[in-house]
Formats: C-alpha cells, sequence, structure tokens
C-alpha cells in the first residue's frame, strides 16, 4: 500500500471511528438512540437500540485503532478495524431484514456507512494480511 493511500485511509477510518465511538452517550436511552441513529425505526425496542450503540461504539474503537496501526506502522492492530467492520455489518444485515421494507433510513444508512465500513474493512484485512 502506497504512503498516499495508506495515509487516506487511516484518516478516514480515524474520522470514521471517532464519529462512532462517540455516540457511546446516548447508551440505555432508548428515545435518544432512535433520534441518533436515523436507520433504527421508531419502533425498536430498548435493546436493539442499546446493541446498536454498543456496536457502534465498539467498532468505532476498532477503527481507531485500525488507523493507529497505519499511522504507526503496527499492520497487527489493523485486525480491530476488520473485526469492528464484521460487526457493524453484521448489525446492519439484522437492521435490513428487520425494517429494510418498513423504514427506507435503514437502506439509506447502510449505503451510506455500511459501504465505509466495507472499505475501511477490507483495507484493514489487506494491511493485517500484507504486512504480518
Amino acid at each position: 500500500m502506497n504512503d498516499a493511500c495508506r495515509l487516506a485511509l487511516a484518516i478516514l477510518s480515524l474520522l470514521n471511528g471517532v464519529f462512532f465511538a462517540s455516540n457511546i452517550y446516548v447508551f440505555g436511552r432508548r428515545t435518544a438512540a432512535i433520534r441518533m441513529h436515523s436507520d433504527l425505526a421508531p419502533d425498536a425496542s430498548a435493546a436493539m437500540a442499546n446493541m446498536k450503540v454498543s456496536i457502534c461504539f465498539l467498532t468505532g474503537c476498532g477503527y481507531v485503532a485500525a488507523a493507529l496501526g497505519l499511522f504507526l506502522h503496527r499492520y497487527a492492530w489493523c485486525l480491530a478495524g476488520w473485526i469492528g467492520a464484521v460487526l457493524f455489518l453484521g448489525l446492519y444485515a439484522v437492521e435490513l431484514i428487520l425494517w429494510a421494507r418498513t423504514h427506507r433510513g435503514t437502506i439509506y444508512g447502510f449505503c451510506v456507512f455500511g459501504g465505509l465500513s466495507t472499505l475501511i474493512g477490507a483495507a484493514s484485512l489487506w494491511a493485517w494480511l500484507g504486512r504480518n
């Protein structure tokens, strides 16, 4: 991976990771979590809202670790980015199964954040496999 690509992916991963991890303050507050995450259906349960907030937080931590791994050339840390992406995309799969027909925000959220997570996860896995 050339330096410009590595730096761009590290910045993207860091920004997305901080954005994801910063939503932890709505943990335990169903209505605040549904307002924050427009991809959650209005009738989402408290458990689903808390799971979304928790997985976003863990994913964000993984993306920050992957970004630091790319910045510091510690490519073993990039595995955390791939694990975070798998967790996040798995949650989106559940959301799509539950609400894709009735809540279009789920599809739009998947297109934006699922696409970013796929990119970050693939780059993290590629860096981890290629550098270890």
